[in-house]
């Protein structure tokens, strides 16, 4: 096979006005490609390829990759040659000095899906350089000392809040094997990582506070979702609160543009998502009062945004 009789397949497959008979034939050879152990590297091949192909073809490209690696058709070695392969592209397009243009959102989405499953497979087997990898994209240049790069940034993110999908939300039905799969990688997580990530979020919400709202809000996001498993002291800091409440002073304004609405929401989340967070009850009722809780429902009572419905549920677990 070829990779001009890839590309051609998936761009009639996919074409609303190709012929009946040719589409069946193109799905026909896509559904086998996706069992031929040959047709990944050249799927990639074409994902990766410069000048980029359309994006019908990087997204379906990029897919039939994901399925082989979940169908175990891309044995360990082959994983750590699709990251390098991804890390090049994305060191390219979002990372220091990049010069291409950014990825189309659901592109985006495809990409943290698959670095998720390499994150998966391979942070256990040599991929400990995970996080610095990812975080590296945030920066503008090599020069840069601050998190300046919001694509990098945006990218860094939806692969951290994919992480958490995978292995931390407790919404996701797993089976045992998968569940204690979860478990050892967020203990290594832990070990390894957590710190520079918490202290990643704050070096990013400081820096991006007032100037992008989808930064922001990608954060907070970040934040409540992880928060339910890690230690809680690396969100409940002075330098975090600080930040999580100059977030909610928002709701001060009498008009908030639909980002910053959802940022102030965001930050709600965050909130609600540390004071579910399992704990014994006397470190429970501890950390209420030095959040100083009630302060912050009557400020967000008295806010004109709160004759819309706001709730921050206060659920008091223990474990």
């Amino acid at each position: 096979m070829s990779a001009l009789q890839v590309a051609n397949a998936i761009e009639i497959a996919w074409n609303p006005s190709s012929d009946q008979a040719l589409k069946s034939q193109a799905f026909e050879y896509l559904s086998q490609l996706r069992s031929d152990p040959s047709g990944w590297p050249v799927c990639l091949n074409l994902f990766t390829k410069s000048p980029p192909q359309p994006e019908i073809v990087r997204h379906a490209s990029l897919e039939i990759v994901n399925s082989a690696a979940q169908a175990g058709m891309i044995d360990l070695a082959s994983l750590a040659v699709v990251r390098d392969g991804l890390l090049t592209y994305l060191r390219t397009v979002y990372g220091p000095d990049g010069t291409a243009a950014p990825d189309a959102p659901y592109i985006q989405n495809k990409i943290a899906q698959t670095v998720t499953f390499l994150f998966s497979a391979l942070y256990a087997n040599g991929w400990e350089t995970c996080f610095d990898d990812l975080l590296g994209l945030t920066y503008k240049s090599s020069a840069s000392s601050t998190r300046d790069n919001p694509f990098g940034i945006v990218f860094y993110l939806r692969v951290v809040n994919s992480i958490h999908e995978e292995i931390g939300d407790v919404l996701v039905s797993r089976s045992r094997g998968e569940q204690d799969k979860a478990n050892s990688l967020k203990d290594l997580i832990r070990e390894r990582d957590m710190q520079k990530i918490a202290s990643s979020w704050q070096e990013i919400l400081s820096a991006w506070r007032d100037a992008d709202d989808t930064v922001v809000e990608m954060c907070l996001k970040a934040v409540g979702s992880w928060v339910s498993w890690i230690d809680i002291g690396l969100v409940v800091n002075q330098t975090m609160l600080d930040l999580l409440f100059q977030q909610l002073g928002r709701a001060e304004k009498q008009e908030l543009r639909e980002g910053e609405q959802r940022v102030r929401d965001a930050a709600v989340d965050v909130f609600t998502e540390i004071i579910g967070k399992k704990m014994k009850p006397a470190d429970k009722i501890e950390m209420i009062l030095f959040l100083n809780l009630d302060s912050i429902i009557t400020q967000l009572s008295n806010s004109p945004p709160a004759r819309k419905p706001i709730h921050l549920q206060v659920r008091y677990r223990s474990g």
